[in-house]
């Protein structure tokens, strides 16, 4: 029985704590929303299925999301939120319990359609396995990025000139990995979702674009990204 009451405390402490940051945050995504021109939802739905591949995207049906921010920076569209999901038994295979993991999500358009591949800047214990599956052709990147992805070509002509030599040099590589998903880039790490932590996040994918040698000219109605969030209305 005191388990039992120690539980119902634990969760009303954690249900309180998680309410009270809500509250507190709200305004400040309403004010980035305002910032950046666009919209900010307290709930909304993404879909996991636009996200095909992406180690994150672990549960088949639409899961919900927290604080869905979008707006345009730097001329770029984008959308961000947070995630919370649990690592086993999300897809219904009888498992209980698991690890429930915290996400931060962050997309922005690309100028054109690049393929799908990540970029990840691997540690050293990494570093030894040989964890790529694509080499670019640039022995030092080779060596610190690890690139996964079943385009390898479209892979080796992005990374190449200034953009691998800014993920080389700039320190915030190894904070923010990559994904490269058709005509969107998308980052994702494990961290819990906050205003303070929108600007830092794009202001580095918006150098990674701004990099980018632009081999294709912008699509005509390519843009994807109201496709892949939809809020939910209260």
């Amino acid at each position: 029985m005191q388990i039992i009451i120690y539980g119902l405390i634990l969760g009303l402490v954690i249900t309180t704590f998680r309410w009270l940051r809500r509250r507190r945050n709200a305004p400040r995504f309403q004010a980035l929303a305002e910032r950046y021109g666009g919209t900010y939802a307290p709930k909304a739905q993404a879909r996991a299925e636009r996200f095909a591949g992406v180690e994150w995207a672990t549960e088949p049906r639409s899961p919900d999301v927290h604080d869905y921010l979008c707006g345009n920076y730097q001329g770029h569209p984008f959308y961000c939120f947070g995630w919370e999901y649990s690592t086993r038994g999300a897809m219904g295979d009888g498992e209980s319990g698991g690890v429930r993991v915290v996400r931060s999500v962050y997309t922005v358009q690309l100028p054109c359609y690049v393929g799908h591949f990540s970029v990840r800047k691997h540690s050293s214990a990494r570093r030894m396995f040989g964890q790529n599956d694509v080499q670019v052709g640039h022995p030092e990147f080779d060596e610190q990025f690890t690139v996964n992805g079943h385009e390898p070509l479209a892979a080796q002509q992005v990374l190449r000139g200034s953009l691998v030599e800014f993920l080389l040099n700039d320190s915030r590589s190894k904070d923010y990995p990559l994904w490269f998903l058709g005509d969107r880039l998308l980052c994702s790490f494990t961290d819990r979702f906050s205003p303070p932590d929108v600007e830092p996040a794009l202001e580095f994918m918006a150098q990674v674009i701004g990099t980018l040698d632009r081999t294709e000219t912008p699509a005509e109605s390519r843009s994807v990204l109201e496709e892949d969030v939809v809020p939910l209305s209260g």
